[in-house]
């Protein structure tokens, strides 16, 4: 196969396109990865590699020729795979081609690509089991088709696209009672046009979703967090979502004590509707706690750090954290990543040479922190400790970097 390249001989063949073409052919062209391959211009060719399951064009930003013949399933037929993100040739030709054609391709990514209008092609692939549409910022049409229509869905990728509102948010959740469904993954990230929640309420079969920077919801976090149904709600982000408020914190802790909920992952940077984060010390399943930049918190902090001593990372930084907070995480036997940076009260983290699991440490702006740095070299396992504007003195810098620690000063 490398010798039936436009080139005339392998040796013309680019280092990296020909390493990939190799790996090809060692999974007897059924997986064809020739993502960021930029000396790709024409995959015509590739319509007679029949035997084609997985591929990916993925960044092969100067491709010209090749595209549609590939999105025609009358000739790659055996596709199940195809990744075509970032890639100014994909239009709505070839959406239109793929949706005619492909019936049986399970998953399919096009994030960041701008030439895309309309998806409405998509929704007759019922097959697809993934779909990523991110950062195509200029669809129109199709996406109420796609939500209401991909009944095979278990992961889908909306974020950062305006025309994302609350009829696909709707379309989501109505498909009735006696419908199962298959929704696992749920991403809508950036999407302002989304205002109402409600219907995220009725996918009991999500396990991940992701609200970040929808600043517009309005309606719906409280009875999403009070949902019977999202009792397999494992991850949670609702960043900068600015609705997400101490209700439905409480409604979190209702949910874990008589739902049955075990989150694992909460994320709620920028949340500055929060207050009090006292019902978080209920959520004992939780392995990962994001609060950075939730300025108002007023009461709680005690609580859920004592409480919450099977977390694994955390992330606490501009929130007040004080020297009574580092004691109090000193206790803990299984962290492995803590994030404090502009802790302006923290003077002394010798406490945190006891946590022996620490891996990586953020301290940046921490400007009043002076004792304790010089025990850091205790701790085997560390990795990664990043203090920006902190002064730690030469010596111990030193001896840091000699346990093979990553130091970062600025």
């Amino acid at each position: 196969m490398l010798m039936n390249t436009p080139l005339k001989r392998v040796e013309d063949i680019p280092p990296l396109l020909r390493e990939r073409l190799t790996k090809a052919e060692e999974s007897g062209w059924k997986i064809l990865d020739l993502s960021g391959c930029k000396e790709t211009l024409d995959v015509t060719a590739l319509t007679e590699v029949g035997m084609l399951e997985q591929l990916s064009l993925e960044g092969c930003t100067n491709l010209r020729r090749g595209l549609r013949e590939i999105c025609n399933g009358e000739r790659t037929r055996n596709l199940r795979t195809l990744h075509l993100s970032n890639l100014p040739m994909l239009d709505d030709t070839c959406i239109k081609i793929l949706g005619g054609t492909h019936l049986r391709l399970e998953l399919f990514t096009c994030a960041h690509c701008k030439n895309v209008t309309n998806v409405r092609p998509l929704a007759e692939i019922k097959a697809l089991k993934s779909l990523s549409l991110g950062h195509c910022v200029n669809i129109k049409h199709g996406l109420k088709e796609i939500c209401g229509g991909l009944t095979n869905m278990r992961a889908l990728w909306i974020n950062h696209i305006p025309a994302v509102d609350d009829a696909c948010i709707a379309e989501l959740g109505a498909k009735g009672d006696g419908y199962e469904g298959h929704l696992i993954w749920l991403i809508c990230d950036g999407c302002l046009g989304i205002t109402d929640v409600t219907a995220i309420s009725e996918i009991k079969t999500l396990k991940r979703l992701s609200l970040t920077g929808c600043e517009n919801i309005t309606k719906g976090l409280e009875e999403m967090c009070a949902s019977e149904k999202l009792q397999g709600l494992q991850d949670l982000w609702v960043n900068n979502v600015k609705a997400f408020n101490d209700k439905c914190l409480l409604n979190l802790e209702e949910s874990h004590r008589k739902g049955g909920w075990k989150l694992q992952v909460l994320s709620t940077k920028d949340c500055c509707s929060i207050t009090d984060v006292s019902p978080l010390g209920k959520l004992v399943t939780l392995r990962v706690l994001c609060l950075d930049g939730c300025v108002n918190i007023k009461q709680g902090l005690d609580h859920v750090i004592l409480s919450l001593v099977d977390l694994r990372e955390a992330y606490l930084g501009g929130i007040g954290i004080t020297d009574r907070h580092i004691e109090l995480l000193g206790r803990h036997k299984k962290i492995e990543r803590l994030h404090l940076p502009f802790s302006g009260n923290i003077t002394d983290i010798t406490p945190l040479t006891n946590v022996w699991t620490l891996e990586a440490l953020c301290l940046c702006g921490c400007l009043k922190a002076t004792r304790g740095f010089e025990k850091f070299s205790t701790l085997f396992r560390l990795k990664k400790l990043c203090v920006c504007g902190v002064y730690v003195d030469a010596d111990t810098v030193m001896a840091l970097k000699g346990k093979g620690v990553a130091v970062k000063l600025w």
